[in-house]
């Protein structure tokens, strides 16, 4: 095999293996696409969104349809919805509801308690050593995984009311997929995540609230998704 030859096979092998490569990123683009599009849909109506259509370009959604009000919900649904990079609609993106911002660490109890493919992630910041320990163990009992993170001890922040009565709410929030509970000081308490139908979404806001009487439970993060 001449030299000009060998030069010729490599030149073709490298221009097979690139169009291999683009041909797999389209079909894993579509094959995302595809899983997510009509799971979105679904979250949508079951949120009383079916006014509003979304479609996928990989992990992207774009909506569109419905009034402005519509697209704002219909966003924070499709957002918080594992494996979406961005939702776009008519106009511009609408910002996503999120939790609040958190107060001052040194000045208010805090607390944010995400539930990861991992196990648990836990911070914000506590008065009392006790406390802290309290909800790190109270969590990974109910949860049964490892939670990470930890709490920062200010006495500046005052007792935290909620401190030794939230987790009697754990175990009502153990089902609740890809959780994200934040007490942020402000008299809140939001509680975002996707839970199979209503009636359980009724069931962890009336159980959060029961446990945090102090406090109101926000549960405007909290999407139904029938499984």
């Amino acid at each position: 095999m001449t030299e000009d030859r060998l030069r010729e096979l490599v030149a073709l092998t490298g221009v097979a293996l690139v169009t291999v490569i683009v041909i797999g990123a389209l079909m894993g683009s579509r094959s995302v696409a595809t899983d997510l599009e009509p799971a979105a849909t679904e979250a949508l109506s079951a949120a009383g969104l079916d006014m509003v259509a979304v479609s996928f370009e990989g992990r992207e959604a774009e909506l569109a349809g419905g009034t402005r009000q519509d697209l704002v919900r219909a966003e924070s649904v499709v957002a918080h919805l594992r494996g979406v990079r961005r939702v776009g609609v008519p106009g511009g993106d609408v910002a996503v509801p999120a939790p609040p911002a958190p107060s001052p660490a040194d000045k208010v109890p805090t607390l944010v308690l995400r539930r990861t493919a991992d196990g648990l992630e836990i911070s914000g910041t506590v008065a009392d050593a006790e406390v802290s320990a309290e909800l790190k163990a109270r969590a990974a009992e109910e949860f049964g995984v490892p939670v990470r993170g930890d709490l920062a001890i200010r006495a500046s922040v005052g007792a935290a009311s909620w401190g030794t009565t939230l987790p009697k709410a754990f175990s009502r929030l153990v089902d609740v997929a890809g959780l994200t509970l934040q007490i942020d000081g402000s008299g809140s308490l939001w509680i975002g995540g996707t839970v199979g139908s209503r009636a359980a979404a009724t069931v962890v806001q009336s159980s959060v609230a029961a446990a945090v009487p102090g406090l109101d439970v926000v549960t405007s993060g909290l999407i139904v998704k029938a499984v």
